[in-house]
């Protein structure tokens, strides 16, 4: 299945095969669009890709607009500048087209067009990588409640609890509960500055709905659990993404304490300000942020205000990976599952026309090392 979505049963065929000369069959079954994802995912622009390929800027946006097919020996020259094997541009897999207007960013105002790209990118090979394993066993399907025009935040919230059949109380293992329900989560590139400014962001394409958190969100367990509830927020509120606009970010935010902190259940724990137990402790209990208690005692009244204020709110660093089942997982196991029964990472990287540092970056395998010092 090519971009368009039609089967190219010869271009399978052929890569299948391993022609002896790939970057002439490469260049005859050229992909444009492969093109300009490879160049995103490096960060380069059409200059200074074609600076480094040796070719004219002008060739290559011809090349990426499909006007233009590459002689036999460019791609070759392409996939070593972009750090991709020369079959990545070749035609005859699916993929995934995401236009970056239909993506809800968590903060778009620090990230630059090219950052919200790499972004954009990140989620195609997501989702490549999700259909890729789902063809071979099969992924939970996605489960999300009808929502009636109008419903507020918080009442989607109540709904969506009440549809997934969550118990009163904290909402444990958030990750684990995403992905049951067939919603794909990723951890962003810890080793990609671009990837940081972006932030969280969400994205509901070609009938899966994705999520991508930050590598910051993954160094507190309780700003992870807040960003993935303001992520599936923006999915189930706001068909129509609109960056930037703090209406849409207002009701995400509110979705997302609805729905970890139920205003009912707080009610009970909370009925007077005497009662009110330490905002520090409820954001453990609950699992979230301590500024999302805090922003629920000044909701209440003033004498709870300035009781609050009178608190310590502070957690210390809890990263997501000390807590089985808050990080994703789904893709990992699929990796492992697909494995076990005879299809391995080589046959994986093969079929996607990936490299092995690419699947780990994807996987969230690929992070930062540490640091040496020189001891004298």
């Amino acid at each position: 299945m090519d971009s368009d979505g039609r089967q190219d049963r010869r271009g399978l065929k052929l890569l299948t095969d391993r022609s002896a000369e790939p970057g002439g069959f490469v260049a005859s079954a050229f992909e444009p669009i492969r093109l300009t994802q490879a160049r995103r995912w490096a960060e380069l622009s059409v200059a200074e890709l074609a600076d480094a390929a040796g070719l004219s800027a002008a060739v290559v946006e011809q090349y990426e607009i499909g006007a233009v097919q590459p002689d036999p020996d460019v791609p070759a020259d392409l996939a070593r500048v972009l750090k991709v094997p020369v079959e990545y541009f070749a035609t005859g897999r699916p993929m995934c087209r995401i236009d970056a207007a239909d993506v809800h960013f968590d903060d778009p105002g620090s990230a630059s067009a090219s950052d919200r790209a790499k972004a954009v990118v990140f989620a195609e090979y997501i989702w490549e990588l999700a259909y890729t394993l789902g063809c071979r066993m099969r992924f939970p399907a996605l489960d999300l409640p009808a929502l009636e025009q109008g419903l507020s935040p918080a009442d989607t919230a109540r709904l969506l609890r009440d549809h997934w059949g969550i118990a009163p109380g904290p909402l444990a293992h958030l990750g684990a509960t995403l992905e049951s329900r067939g919603i794909v989560v990723a951890l962003a590139p810890a080793t990609s500055a671009a990837m940081a400014r972006v932030g969280t962001y969400a994205t509901h394409t070609w009938g899966r709905s994705l999520i991508v958190v930050a590598a910051r969100h993954t160094q507190c367990v309780y700003g992870y659990r807040f960003a993935c509830a303001r992520a599936l927020g923006h999915l189930l509120l706001h068909p129509c993404p609109l960056p930037g606009d703090r209406t849409q970010a207002l009701e995400a935010d509110r979705f997302a304490a609805e729905l970890l902190v139920p205003a009912e259940e707080m009610d009970r724990l909370c009925p007077s300000p005497i009662h009110f137990p330490s905002p520090a402790a409820l954001a453990r209990q609950w699992g979230v942020p301590t500024e999302v208690i805090r922003r629920i005692v000044r909701d209440r009244t003033p004498r709870m205000r300035s009781i609050e204020a009178t608190r310590t709110l502070h957690h210390d660093r809890e990263p997501v990976a000390e807590y089985p089942g808050e990080g994703p997982g789904l893709l990992a196991e699929a990796v492992v599952r697909a494995h076990n029964a005879g299809f391995g990472r080589t046959e994986l990287t093969d079929e996607l026309r990936w490299n092995s540092w690419l699947l780990a970056e994807v996987l969230g395998e690929a992070q930062i090392g540490p640091h040496l010092s020189v001891v004298h």
